[in-house]
């Protein structure tokens, strides 16, 4: 542990430095990225199987990119593609229920979730600099909490070498 870590370890416990660390603060949590405050733009689902890493669906707003006006209440499309990339449109965001969810991960390889932001605040797990626009890779229960428009709070990590949401700290929707 760097001197710094422990330091602010100490401090967080209200140990001083040299003294030993009492059992009642060892859950507590000062080694956590911190929050990132970002805009959803959009999300989607990508499915691998034995042909291809392709996407699924996605949700994309029908007004146009959100960019900094988040939050928005937005007209939503998800976009569904078959087996053969043909796609079929439908109004309205998308959340993947946890039949679905079973129902996608026995039909191909891999499920992936994923969401990309425009950021308020600079990211520094993928060194993403503020008012710029990344992909996250994200778990399905937060994809289903967050829409286009939504403002958010996340904390990130990286997860094989690639930046992924770890938390949904906290979601702003658009007011209708």
């Amino acid at each position: 542990m760097s001197s710094n870590k422990r330091r602010k370890f100490l401090a967080t416990c209200g140990v001083a430095a040299g003294s030993l660390a009492t059992a009642g603060c060892l859950g507590t949590d000062v080694f956590s990225s911190p929050t990132v405050v970002a805009a959803v733009e959009w999300k989607n689902v990508r499915v691998t199987d034995e042909r291809s890493n392709r996407p699924y669906a996605e949700v994309r707003p029908t007004d146009g990119p959100v960019v900094n006006r988040a939050p928005i209440s937005l007209g939503l499309q998800t976009i569904r593609y078959d087996d053969d990339g043909s796609s079929t449109f439908e109004d309205g965001s998308l959340s993947v229920s946890e039949g679905m969810a079973t129902t996608l991960g026995s039909a191909y390889e891999r499920v992936e979730y994923s969401i990309v932001l425009t950021l308020y605040e600079p990211e520094n797990v993928a060194d993403v600099p503020t008012g710029n626009s990344y992909g996250y890779r994200i778990d399905r229960e937060g994809f289903n909490r967050v829409d286009p428009g939504n403002r958010v709070v996340f904390r990130f990590e990286k997860r094989d070498d690639l930046p992924y949401i770890a938390d949904v700290v906290d979601v702003t929707a658009g007011e209708s």
